[in-house]
């Protein structure tokens, strides 16, 4: 399985399993930790995976012309 996608689905047991603890634990220290920690780690994690499909479109962009020359290339010299 995809390394980012095993990252995703583990991002997404903490999402679903820290909402179950904070519907019980209702208080101001659990939103503090809420805000603080989970949403922070939501964020750090959106804004790698922004970076990360950024940066396969830049690569997938060079490998189709990478290959678009050597096709040229190839086509040229038969």
């Amino acid at each position: 399985m995809n390394p980012l996608q095993l990252m995703n689905n583990d991002i997404a047991t903490l999402m679903m399993s820290s909402q179950k603890v904070f519907e019980h634990w209702n208080d101001k220290v659990a939103d503090g930790m809420k805000n603080n920690c989970i949403a922070s780690i939501q964020r750090d994690w959106k804004a790698y995976i922004d970076e990360i499909n950024t940066r396969m479109n830049i690569y997938m962009r060079a490998e189709k012309e990478i290959e678009d020359a050597i096709s040229d290339y190839e086509r040229k010299t038969r």
